[in-house]
Formats: structure tokens, C-alpha cells, sequence
């Protein structure tokens, strides 16, 4: 009878876990849990920094793009120190260095096109009587743009030079 008890009191021994064990186990679970929840909270608030960063940068690319592929078509050249809403008369042209607006002739049409910084964004304006609109997104901030202009009045044995300067 005694080999009985013992060998019963064995098997319970060794059927579960203790109330201390379930609870250091639990214990270590939620810690790591824990620990894990904040490095995916950190991580998808990461991703979301470095997507909306990728999505600005883009969208500055592509104005930038656009700008440069204009003012390489263009011709008639004007840079000016100040953001007046007035275009000057086509065929006018005018070097500066560090300017803050540019207008010139799209092309080989009589059409002006030009581009300043204002408010933060870059904006274009066509022709002398439309409006000056965004080309950059609300969430890109522009700080400074500048635009050196020289050799303007160049005839055809030479080529105008024109850089734009941007901090955003």
C-alpha cells in the first residue's frame, strides 16, 4: 500500500505547474511583450517620418525637374532681386546674382513663363496676365531660393547661364 501513495504521490508531482512557475512565466511573457510592442510602435513611426520624407523629397525633384527643363527651353532671360507681380516686355534681358525671381520666353513662343519663391513654396506663373500658383506640395518647405543668371544678352555663338540655388 505504501508503493501505491508514493507512486501516485509522484505522478501529481509531476502532472503541472506550480501557481509560482505560471506566474514567473507570465511574468517573463509580458515583459517581452511589452518590449516588443514598443519596438513595433517605434518602427511603424519611423516608416511613417521616412515615407512622408520620401514623398517631399519627390515632389521637390519633380518641381526642380520641371523648372529646369523650362528654363533650358527658354530664352529671354530675366533675373530680379525683388518678387514683383509684373513681367517685363518680351525681348527685355536682365543678369543678377542671388535673385529671387526669373522670367523668360517659353520656347521660341512669345509666352512668359516665371518662377519665384513665396510663402515658403515655389510658385509659376504663364503669361503676364495669369496668376502665380504652387508647384511644390504643402508639406515641403522651401527656406531660400536663389537664381544667378549671366549672360543673358549672349547672340548666338553663346549660351546662357542659369543655377538655381534651393533650401528646403
Amino acid at each position: 500500500m505504501s508503493l501505491s501513495f508514493q507512486h501516485r504521490r509522484r505522478i501529481s508531482k509531476k502532472g503541472g505547474f506550480t501557481l509560482v512557475e505560471l506566474m514567473v512565466s507570465l511574468s517573463v511573457f509580458s515583459v517581452i511583450m511589452l518590449i516588443s510592442t514598443g519596438v513595433l510602435l517605434i518602427m511603424i513611426d519611423a516608416n511613417a517620418k521616412s515615407q512622408a520624407l520620401y514623398s517631399s523629397y519627390s515632389n521637390l525633384a519633380f518641381a526642380l525637374d520641371s523648372i529646369t527643363r523650362e528654363i533650358r527651353t527658354g530664352r529671354n532671360y530675366n533675373c530680379y532681386q525683388d518678387v514683383a507681380n509684373n513681367f517685363p516686355s518680351n525681348g527685355e534681358v536682365n543678369d543678377c546674382v542671388n535673385g529671387a525671381m526669373i522670367v523668360f520666353n517659353r520656347g521660341w513662343s512669345e509666352e512668359q513663363m516665371g518662377y519665384r519663391l513665396a510663402l515658403g513654396h515655389i510658385e509659376q506663373k504663364l503669361t503676364a496676365g495669369g496668376e502665380w500658383r504652387p508647384i511644390t506640395a504643402d508639406e515641403v518647405l522651401i527656406r531660400t531660393c536663389e537664381l544667378d543668371v549671366g549672360q543673358s544678352d549672349v547672340n548666338d555663338s553663346g549660351q546662357p547661364i542659369v543655377e538655381v540655388h534651393v533650401v528646403g
